[in-house]
């Protein structure tokens, strides 16, 4: 297991420690690193874009991103709107799929995941119990 040297304060507790891997910043990977955790999955975001195909070939590669720019196989919707129960929660569909998605493997191949528990996500950035509800969300779509 490996995760960034900056990642967030709120995550600190499981991104640090003796078992974790420091993987570089979020701004730059170091991918020898990477490499050596031999990664079941990787989860970057916009900064690290441009590694995008580097890191492809280490593993499968997660894109967090608000945009379709690497044509993924798979976009995870976080519909904030509905973390805070706010209104446009029942919008999220039709500003996702636009366009630009629509022309996604996928959006092709039914890839477009909109997590189960917006509001764990969006406000509960820490704990085993946050932590399992959202790998049970990625396990939905995954496996």
């Amino acid at each position: 297991m490996g995760s960034a040297s900056t990642s967030p304060r709120c995550l600190q507790d499981c991104a640090t420690g003796e078992e974790v891997a420091n993987l570089g910043t979020i701004k730059e990977a170091d991918l020898e690193a990477v490499m050596a955790c031999d990664p079941d999955v990787i989860f970057i975001g916009g900064r690290l874009a441009p590694v995008y195909d580097d890191l492809s070939q280490i593993g499968p590669v997660v894109f967090l991103s608000t945009g379709a720019e690497k044509d993924p196989e798979y976009i995870f919707v976080l519909n904030r709107d509905a973390a805070i129960v706010s209104d446009g929660a029942d919008r999220a569909r039709e500003v996702v799929e636009n366009d630009l998605a629509r022309q996604t493997q996928a959006y092709r191949n039914d890839h477009i995941v909109y997590l189960g528990n917006p509001a764990v996500w969006y406000t509960a950035g820490g704990g085993i119990e946050a932590l399992n509800i959202m790998l049970e969300d990625l396990e939905g779509a995954l496996l």
